[in-house]
């Protein structure tokens, strides 16, 4: 029954550290007057949930993969930021064309919401894919 307890707190623990920053964002939402709490509560649960599913498949990965490559991929996040900040020094002005796209989806809050979650969400799923990978079976986990 310990290992159960353990089990929750590195749960509780995982999830804050990946969400302090989404508590910045929820404060951007709250505090404009276009969206409504329900649809920020509703839009949050929904990124969250893609989050944990994306993690959840990702971990299935390590039944098929030996565990030294699933360390290799702790790479992939790195080489995409090192990939962005080049490109980011290249362009330094935002296309219009997203300007528009955000615009469009704007009466969708909700989907907002969780789009904006999802997005932010990459070090979710760095977090809780390798956490999903190692307690896998139901014995690590009761």
């Amino acid at each position: 029954m310990t290992d159960f307890f353990a089990l929750v707190g590195i749960g509780i623990s995982a999830f804050v550290a990946t969400n302090i920053d989404d508590i910045f964002v929820l404060m951007l939402f709250f505090s404009n007057s276009n969206y409504h709490k329900v649809q920020v509560v509703i839009g949050q649960y929904l990124g969250i949930g893609v989050l944990v599913v994306i993690s959840t498949l990702g971990s299935l990965l390590a039944l098929v993969i030996p565990q030294y490559i699933i360390g290799l991929l702790g790479l992939v996040p790195i080489s995409i930021g090192i990939v962005r900040l080049i490109q980011l020094n290249r362009t330094d002005s935002v296309p219009e064309q997203t300007i528009e796209s955000v615009s469009r989806w704007h009466h969708l809050s909700m989907l907002t919401v969780a789009a904006v979650t999802f997005s932010n969400g990459a070090d979710n799923i760095g977090i809780y894919t390798p956490l999903f990978a190692k307690y896998n079976s139901a014995s690590e986990a009761l």
